[in-house]
Parts: C-alpha cells; sequence; structure tokens
C-alpha cells in the first residue's frame, strides 16, 4: 500500500517536485527521526576500542608526526622529516568527528539509563579526542560539533582556551562521577579497566595532568597559574604511578582489526615495516645514552660495511634472532681493483651492528644510503637497520593500544617541578618516569638501576630540562601523535632540531592546515577562524 501510494505520488499531475527530490527529502528526515535500539555500555566499549585502535594505529604509522620527531625516516622519502608534508592539508577531519559520534550518544544514553560510570568514561574519551583536535589544528569546532540533528551543519570554530575550559570541566565531572559509585557490574564493556572505577579516576587525573602542563604557559600568560590545579592531583595521589595504571590492553590478534597495525594481519608483506627505517637521530641517541630498549627495539642492519667480513648471529632481548652478514668495506668482490665501499660510505658508521638512516638523506631517495644491496629493493636498505622483530607480530605482551602511560605522566611532573610549577622533588618523577617506560617494555631492575647512573642519564641539575625531554622522546615511542606535540610545544630535545638538513627551506609545522572540506563547505567559519 505505501509503494503504491508513493508510485501515485510520483505519477500525479499535480506533484510539485520529481519523485527521486521527495525520496531524498524523506531520507533526510527519516535519517534525523531515526532511533538506533542499543545500550550506552555497548557504545562504551565500542567508543574505547574505536578510539584506541586508531590512535595507536596513528602513533605507529601516522609518517607525519613520527618523521617529524624522527623516530624513523620515510625509506621512499624526505618529505615528512623536511616538514614538506605538513603543507598539504588533509580532506576532512571525519574519522575524529565518526570516532566521537557514539561517544556523544553514549553519553546521552547513560544519562537516560543513570549509568554514572558509562557517563563518566565517556566523558574521559570525549576529551581524550578533543585534545588530539584542538592540539591538532587549534580552534576547532566544539560547543557546535556533532549538533547536526539540531539542524546545526555549519559549526563555530571554538576558541582553543574555551576548548580546554571545556575538556578540564569534562574531566571534573567524570572525576566525581566515578568516585560516587561502585565498580561497573558488567566488567566485560570496559575494554581498559574492567570497570575499575578507581583506575578511571586515575586516568582522568593523569589526562588532566596532560593538559594542564601543555597549556600551562598559555594559561599563565593570559593570568592564570594552574600549578595549585597539578600539585592537587600529585597530592592525591590519584594519578598514574604503576604500569599497570596505563590505559592500554592487549590485541587479541586473531584478525587485521584487532591485531597490531604493522603485524601480519595488516601487513603481510612486512614492507609498512621496512619501509620506515629508524633514523640516525633515534639510533644514535639510544646508543649514546647505552638505553637497554636499543637491542629490542632496533634491529641490526643484515649487511653493514665493517672492517672485515664475517656472519654473525645477533639476538636480540626478546629472543628474536638475525643474521648479519658484515660486508668487508675494503674488499673488492669484482677483482676490478677498486674497493667495494669506495664512493659508498657517505658517512656511514663503518663496524656498527646498528645503523640509522639519516634524516634527509638524499632528498627522495634513501634506499642508496650505504650503496644499494641486492635483493633488499625498493622497501628496504640492509645496510641500516630496521625496527625488532618484535614490530611485526600480531599480539605481543609488549604490543598494546596505548591512550597515556604512567611514564609521560610522571616526566611531566619532573617538568613541572623543575620549572617551578609546582613544588616536590624534580629527580623522583624523573627517576620514576623513567623506571616506568623501562618496565613497561621489560627491561629488568638491574639495568634500568645501572641506566639511572648514567652520567648522560642522571638528572643532577646539568641540562635537567634537556634530559626530561630527551626520556620523555624515548618513552614516547610508538606514540608518536603525542612526541609531536610534546617537541612543538617545548622545542626539546634539541638532538631533533640539531639534525635537521640546513638549507631545506620547510618550516616547522606549528599546526596542520584546517582539511579542505572546511574551507569549501562551512566557509564563513572556517574563514572567521583563520582570519
Amino acid at each position: 500500500m505505501v509503494m503504491k501510494k508513493l508510485l501515485i505520488a510520483c505519477l500525479g499531475i499535480f506533484y510539485l517536485i520529481s519523485c527521486t527530490d521527495q525520496l531524498r527529502i524523506d531520507e533526510k528526515q527519516m535519517a534525523e527521526d531515526v532511533t538506533y535500539g542499543t545500550s550506552a555500555k555497548y557504545l562504551l566499549s565500542g567508543s574505547i576500542d574505536g578510539i584506541a585502535q586508531w590512535y595507536q594505529k596513528a602513533g605507529i604509522r601516522e609518517d607525519r608526526h613520527n618523521a617529524v620527531v624522527q623516530y624513523y625516516q620515510q625509506l621512499f622519502s624526505v618529505k615528512s622529516q623536511t616538514y614538506e608534508e605538513f603543507s598539504k592539508a588533509p580532506e576532512n577531519w571525519n574519522t575524529e568527528l565518526e570516532l566521537l559520534k557514539p561517544v556523544k550518544a553514549g553519553l546521552e544514553l547513560a544519562v537516560e539509563e543513570g549509568e554514572p560510570f558509562i557517563e563518566g568514561a565517556l566523558l574521559v574519551l570525549k576529551s581524550f579526542m578533543f585534545a588530539y583536535l584542538t592540539n591538532q589544528w587549534g580552534d576547532v569546532p566544539y560547543t557546535e560539533a556533532l549538533r547536526g540533528r539540531e539542524g546545526i551543519f555549519f559549526p563555530k570554530f571554538d576558541p582553543q582556551r574555551e576548548i580546554y575550559d571545556g575538556m578540564l570541566a569534562d574531566l571534573d565531572r567524570a572525576i566525581m562521577l566515578m568516585e560516587s559509585t561502585s565498580n561497573y557490574k558488567e566488567p566485560q564493556f570496559d575494554l581498559i579497566y574492567a570497570g575499575s572505577t578507581e583506575k578511571w579516576v586515575k586516568f582522568a587525573n593523569s589526562l588532566k595532568i596532560r593538559l594542564l602542563v601543555s597549556s600551562y604557559e598559555a594559561y599563565k600568560k593570559n593570568g592564570v597559574d594552574n600549578g595549585p590545579k597539578i600539585g592537587a592531583i600529585v597530592s592525591s595521589g590519584k594519578y598514574f604511578t604503576a604500569i599497570s595504571d596505563n590505559a592500554a590492553y592487549l590485541y587479541l590478534g586473531t584478525a587485521n582489526y584487532n591485531s597490531w597495525p604493522l603485524g601480519y594481519f595488516n601487513d603481510n608483506s612486512g614492507n609498512e615495516l621496512t619501509r620506515r627505517k629508524p633514523s640516525t637521530t633515534f639510533v644514535n641517541t639510544l646508543k649514546t645514552l647505552n638505553d637497554p630498549r636499543l637491542n629490542g627495539w632496533i634491529a641490526p642492519a643484515l649487511i653493514p660495511w665493517a672492517n672485515a667480513a664475517a656472519t654473525v648471529q645477533v639476538t636480540d632481548r626478546y629472543g628474536f634472532t638475525y643474521e648479519v652478514k658484515q660486508q668487508d668495506i675494503n674488499g673488492d668482490t669484482n677483482a676490478d681493483g677498486v674497493p667495494d665501499g669506495q664512493g659508498n660510505t657517505e658517512g656511514y658508521p663503518v663496524g656498527e651492528l646498528y645503523v640509522g638512516m639519516p634524516v634527509g638523506f638524499g632528498e627522495g631517495n634513501p634506499v642508496r644510503y650505504g650503496g644499494t644491496v641486492p635483493p633488499a629493493g625498493a622497501y628496504d636498505n640492509y645496510r641500516t637497520s630496521s625496527f625488532g622483530k618484535l614490530f611485526v607480530q600480531d599480539k605481543s605482551p609488549l604490543l598494546k593500544l596505548t591512550l597515556l602511560q604512567a611514564c609521560e605522566v610522571n616526566l611531566s611532573l619532573a617538568e613541572a617541578v623543575q620549572k617551578g610549577w609546582i613544588t616536590g622533588n624534580a629527580k623522583t618523577f624523573y627517576d620514576n618516569g623513567v623506571t616506568l617506560s623501562m618496565q613497561r617494555w621489560q627491561i629488568p631492575a638491574s639495568e634500568i638501576t645501572a641506566y639511572l647512573a648514567n652520567q648522560l642519564v642522571i638528572l643532577d641539575g646539568n641540562n635537567n630540562l634537556e634530559k626530561i625531554a630527551t626520556q620523555k622522546w624515548l618513552a614516547l615511542f610508538t606514540v608518536g601523535t603525542e612526541a609531536y606535540f610534546e617537541y612543538r610545544r617545548t622545542k626539546l630535545p634539541s638532538v631533533i632540531g640539531n639534525a635537521v638538513p640546513t638549507g631545506l627551506g620547510n618550516n616547522f609545522p606549528e599546526r596542520w592546515r584546517y582539511p579542505t572540506a572546511e574551507k569549501d563547505n562551512n566557509t564563513e567559519q572556517y574563514d572567521e577562524a583563520v582570519a
């Protein structure tokens, strides 16, 4: 009957618009009116996993963030290392906003269903996502974001200060809600903490520390000292102090959607790993500091130059093995009277097992560093190291979907003390931060103790801020998004800036460009934001 009526309407001589147009109007109205049968608990678990999967994949595979802080050099391009990629505006920010949609819907349902735990957890996730958006772009839609059903199709861009105020207020409410209720009765829907209100309070407070430290100087310029707020969190003890507090959980490793982003399910060729070569900045820092994470994070070069030919087996700290064929730099395998290494070394560290890729090398052809070595091809260079075999696993106790870690929080507190924002012992927070990072990567206690006693590492009043920033940079490996935000804020560690080749003509990217979709479709608000 409905279809018959629709057909008659479409054929009627008095019908003023086409049937197709009317169907589109009907579809639009149905989309606005539709109500899906779900519950807040399902939106909680879906939001956690969606956000964590996206954030961790960006943390290890987003080339612009990771390359600009020099965790790695792209094998086929130097555009991210030299900031050129940042001149391109993304098409949209749909991915980020799509992740926020179930958060918004879940918050509304949690209130309707009387679920304070779910409301609190989703408020934390909301603040986490908007922190990313505003740190990435600055002023962004906030108060009018995701309100299309209310008729707001062209949302205004809120000032970053107001966004930070809103996020901090949401986190305060989340803490209040969590502290006023008991552990969640259905823990399977909380993928991170299995329904623990205590852990979520720590997460909320630790995220507040991240926000308050990153925005401290901006607030201070406007007459607001947030030091007491940071100090109050520290005094409460309700923040991340152990790796068991980390906002992180394990991959299942049974399919591409629940496996590590560089594992077999997501990259059965292995090219996604080998085309991202650890940079000289990263590798040499680990070597200089005698950092025990080196021989787990970094694989040896497979055919490095050496002063004598030899084949050696190398086993890293996680039990993965590598066959290293050292090539004699003075050898003459072609019997042409020309040493094999002549003209190929280009500053290559002869005799070293761990060899980083120089930042910006070759301006487009880094695969040639150290001389070509068949059969590496376009996706590898056997003269240089790759990341360790740990990172091609689909799952491991060491590979987690990570949102926020205790090591970062404690190193931020060390910075806050060192800069006089809060009272306390900077060395205690610093040592805790370094220790927590080492523990997260299963470094034995004896090696941690020796590392903290290293004169290049120990916080002894000599270049303290540089040392704190260096350790935070190392601790944020695999969380490259946050490492970029940190370096942009402090311009430390200086080794990153010092390693950028001169004369490349690109300024450091302080912000991402706004998406082209906003410029094209939300023009009035876009123009006001960039004015």
